[in-house]
């Protein structure tokens, strides 16, 4: 009975946090500060430089805006390359491709060989290496990668900015 005590109360606390934080800002009274000019020789957050790691993380940060329609056939081309390896003699009849949360993808390649037909379900995400370059990550679609896929793409749908810290 406690884990379900627990659980109610997690869910209440998130839906407290995300009421709060999806409240709209109606406030036109409050000033708005102005800006104070930087001088010349203070080098501005933008010039910073930032370690390997961190500019890995932000052009990772910068790509999670939606795929371009050359991300999403490059997703296509992929998968449809994987799903070959893994099924010599066969070939590709067609491709369905859905973007999911950030730029990540779910994909059908329908294969056929001769008088049978089979589709290969796959999950398709962006890698990113030290170099700052992307390639595409293509794995078997499992129930794992479907649920987290769902979550993400629930919590990237609300309103507001929501930041879950343990």
């Amino acid at each position: 009975m406690g884990v379900v005590r627990e659980l109610q109360f997690s869910i209440l606390t998130l839906t407290l946090l995300l009421t709060t934080c999806a409240q709209p800002q109606n406030d036109k009274s409050a000033s708005v500060p102005t800006a104070t000019p930087t001088p010349v020789s203070s080098p501005s957050p933008a010039e910073t430089p930032l370690s390997p790691e961190a500019d890995v993380a932000k052009e990772e940060y910068n790509f999670q805006g939606g795929a371009t329609f050359e991300e999403t056939a490059s997703v296509r081309r992929e998968a449809a390359d994987w799903a070959l390896k893994q099924s010599p003699g066969w070939q590709v009849k067609g491709i369905s491709c859905q973007e999911q949360a950030l730029n990540t993808f779910f994909v059908d390649v329908d294969l056929y060989r001769n008088n049978e037909s089979r589709i290969v379900s796959l999950f398709v995400e962006p890698m990113f290496k030290a170099d700052n370059t992307y390639y595409w990550k293509v794995l078997p679609l499992t129930p794992l990668l479907l649920q987290r896929t769902t979550i993400i793409k629930q919590f990237r749908d609300l309103p507001g900015k929501v930041t879950i810290t343990e």
